[in-house]
């Protein structure tokens, strides 16, 4: 079934460049050289996906005895022209005599313009050039139109095919249904749980399944393991449910904080100036920061026309291009966590002096609030101090089945700031100044 989606993909492109592409244009084949029409020839040779056309464009170089930096120019001007060709058609949204006519008229003013910058480019060559293109037109038109039957020996492919390769050998996504993997289906925070989950180095299914709260109806579900991952490293919307869709801003943001917790770059320079997204204006300002900083590094582009489209829901064939594009930026792939706890599950939590002996319990909210904020916060540090006094012990307990976990804490002077976890010969030091305010 792809390989025909493919075929007749191929033709449907085909036949969009036969036509000019002017607003009313006739179907009807002649034999004018393609160049000296408002055909995109440069664009559907050039960038369309297909190892015919890879093969032709091999050909034309050798034939022609052309340079690559000429053949980077020609495919640069045919991404342009048919960019142009999009505004152009976008501004002429009527269909009435006049709109059509002056429509047509710019288009073939354009095409005069480049074949000169083709001129241009190819110098003494342009006319081989042109005897070159009007046969290649001819064979390829016939080629597509008897392949239009679908041909099981096709290989033609998609713009995405590359990236959803990589996701796959990459094992983006295991353990997503085999259904929903393919390039149209509606991404769903299930959906890309699972994928940031499979992309951290430090990811533990058996552990989140274990943890998994029976009675959240979540239990049998293929995505909760990362789901409860997901939550817990801070990085979902706790208004979502797991199988609604998300947009495109969103699933930008969480890249992005996705970044932030592997402690990659998520500095950018782009501002709502230079940024070169043509409705910005609409992108949420919570996440405006990730769009730009997608932007910056090359992990989002756009469409064509220079829309970002925030609110539109994202594809997988989106999402895998976005992943493909931040494979080599993102190179860190751990979540450093010590501690991964959520307020909601615990019922209170205990301090017990290792000297003394002497224990202090904590139930009220908001200190229950500030201890897990600090636990979730302990990072591994280079630093290797010696300990300082005896160590302490922190008892959770939760509000499932009475389940209590045991901490062993060992003080130091050296930690400073609350926020700082070191492991050092094996022994884990903490924040002396912290772990004195809640035990004496």
């Amino acid at each position: 079934m792809k390989k025909c989606f493919a075929a007749f993909l191929a033709v449907v492109l085909l036949i969009t460049a036969l036509g000019t592409v002017a607003f009313g244009a006739s179907s009807e084949i002649t034999k004018t050289n393609p160049l000296d029409t408002g055909k995109e020839i440069l664009y559907y040779l050039f960038w369309t996906v297909d190892d015919k056309l890879e093969k032709d464009l091999q050909d034309m170089q050798t034939s022609l005895e052309l340079s690559d930096e000429q053949m980077n120019s020609l495919k640069n001007l045919g991404l342009t022209e048919h960019r142009n060709n999009t505004l152009l058609k976008s501004t002429y949204s009527s269909n009435t005599h006049s709109s059509i006519a002056s429509f047509n008229s710019q288009v073939e003013s354009a095409a005069v313009d480049r074949n000169k910058t083709i001129e241009s480019i190819l110098g003494d060559k342009y006319a081989e050039f042109r005897s070159w293109i009007a046969l290649w037109w001819e064979t390829e038109r016939e080629y597509r139109m008897n392949s239009a039957v679908c041909d099981v020996n096709s290989t033609a492919s998609h713009w995405y095919d590359e990236a959803m390769n990589y996701c796959m050998e990459a094992s983006l996504f295991n353990g997503i249904p085999e259904e929903l993997i393919t390039p149209d289906t509606r991404i769903t925070w299930a959906i890309i749980a699972q994928v940031l989950a499979n992309r951290t180095a430090n990811y533990r299914e058996e552990y989140y399944q274990n943890q998994i709260n029976t009675e959240d109806g979540q239990n049998n579900s293929w995505y909760a393991p990362a789901l409860k991952w997901m939550n817990e490293m801070g990085m979902s919307d706790v208004n979502e449910s797991p199988e609604s869709q998300i947009s495109r801003e969103s699933a930008v943001r969480l890249l992005f904080e996705y970044a932030y917790k592997t402690e990659n770059e998520t500095d950018y320079s782009i501002t709502d100036s230079s940024s070169h997204l043509k409705d910005k204006a609409i992108i949420s300002e919570t996440t405006k920061s990730a769009v730009y900083w997608a932007e910056e590094h090359g992990i989002i582009h756009g469409y064509l026309d220079s829309s970002f489209r925030p609110d539109q829901q994202i594809l997988f064939s989106e999402m895998a291009q976005m992943f493909y594009n931040a494979k080599d930026f993102l190179s860190k792939n751990n979540i450093t966590v010590l501690f991964s706890y959520s307020v909601s599950d615990i019922e209170k939590i205990e301090f017990q002096n290792g000297s003394t002996g002497e224990l202090k319990s904590y139930t009220n909210k908001t200190e229950l609030n500030d201890i897990i904020e600090h636990l979730n916060s302990f990072r591994f540090d280079s630093l290797k101090p010696a300990g300082d006094g005896w160590t302490y012990a922190i008892r959770i307990w939760f509000k499932e089945e009475s389940a209590m976990r045991r901490i062993t804490l060992s003080p130091s002077s050296v930690c400073v700031g609350g926020n700082c976890y070191i492991s050092s010969s094996g022994h884990d030091y903490f924040p002396q100044e912290w772990i004195k305010q809640y035990c004496p």
